[in-house]
C-alpha cells in the first residue's frame, strides 16, 4: 500500500505572524527606540527584495544559520535606515531581528489546523512541512505545539532552495519512499501550487483564491475531503 503524504506550507497556511517581517521589524523598533516613530508603512517598501525566497532562481547553498541570518542584517539595515533612523540604531537593531522574529508568542495557529492534521492522521495521512522560512522554523513549530503532528520539517534556510525551485520539491521527495501519494497544501499559488505541479505533486491552495488552482479552499476544513476523495480514486 502506498505512503500518503502532504506538504505543508507553513507562514500564511499553518500559523501566522502580525505584520510578517515589517511588523517584526516595527515591534523591535518600537520596543528598543521607543522615541523614534518608526511605522510599518515606513520599513515595508524597502523590504520587498532582498530575501532569499526573492530569487528563488539562486542556489544558495549549505549555510549554517547564523550565515543565513548575516546575510540578512543589510537588508533589515537598509529597511531601518531609509525609514529615518541612524546609523547606529539601525545597525543594533538589524542585529536583533532574528530574536524577534523567532519568538513564539509572536506567532498564533490558525485554528482550524489542529482539527485537520489529527483528522487526517486518523486516516492514514503522514503530514510533512516544507516552508520558505528561517533556519529556525522546527523549533518554532515545536513551541507553537505542533511538533508531534509531523514527521520531517523541512526548511528552505537548511535546503539552500526557495519554492517554488523544483530543487526544493526534488529534496524532500528524495526523502520520502518512491510508491507514494503526495500532496501539496499552501496559502501562494505562485510558489506552492505551481511549484509542486512542476514536479507532478497535486497542489491545494488554501485561504486564498487563484482561477487557475485546479483545487481551493477558503479553510483547511476542505483538504481532507480534496485528498482523500482524489486519493481513492487513484487506488481504485
Amino acid at each position: 500500500m502506498n505512503l500518503n503524504v502532504i506538504l505543508w506550507d507553513f507562514d500564511g497556511t499553518l500559523a501566522h505572524r502580525d505584520g510578517m517581517w515589517s511588523g517584526a521589524l516595527t515591534s523591535l523598533a518600537q520596543q528598543i527606540f521607543p522615541e523614534n516613530e518608526v511605522t510599518a508603512d515606513a520599513i515595508r517598501p524597502h523590504l520587498q527584495s532582498g530575501f532569499p525566497w526573492h530569487s528563488p532562481e539562486a542556489d544558495y547553498g549549505q549555510r549554517s544559520s547564523e550565515q543565513w541570518w548575516s546575510d540578512l542584517e543589510p537588508v533589515f539595515y537598509n529597511a531601518y535606515k531609509n525609514a529615518g533612523l541612524p546609523h547606529e540604531y539601525s545597525m543594533r537593531l538589524s542585529q536583533s531581528v532574528r530574536n524577534e522574529y523567532t519568538q513564539s508568542e509572536n506567532w498564533a495557529v490558525y485554528d482550524d489546523v489542529e482539527d485537520c492534521l489529527s483528522g487526517l492522521i486518523s486516516k492514514g495521512w503522514q503530514h510533512h512541512i516544507l516552508s520558505n522560512h528561517v533556519p529556525e522554523l522546527p523549533k518554532l513549530v515545536r513551541a507553537l505545539g505542533l511538533g508531534d503532528y509531523f514527521k520531517q520539517i523541512f526548511t528552505s534556510a537548511k535546503i539552500g532552495f526557495e519554492k517554488p525551485n523544483e530543487s526544493i520539491f526534488k529534496h524532500v521527495l528524495s526523502t520520502l519512499p518512491k510508491k507514494c501519494n503526495v500532496w501539496m497544501v499552501g496559502d501562494s499559488y505562485a510558489a506552492d501550487i505551481l511549484g509542486a505541479e512542476t514536479v507532478g505533486i497535486p497542489a491545494i491552495l488554501v485561504r486564498k483564491q487563484h482561477h487557475s488552482a485546479k483545487y481551493s479552499c477558503p479553510s483547511l476544513a476542505g483538504v481532507s475531503g480534496i485528498v482523500n476523495q482524489r486519493t481513492f480514486q487513484q487506488n481504485g
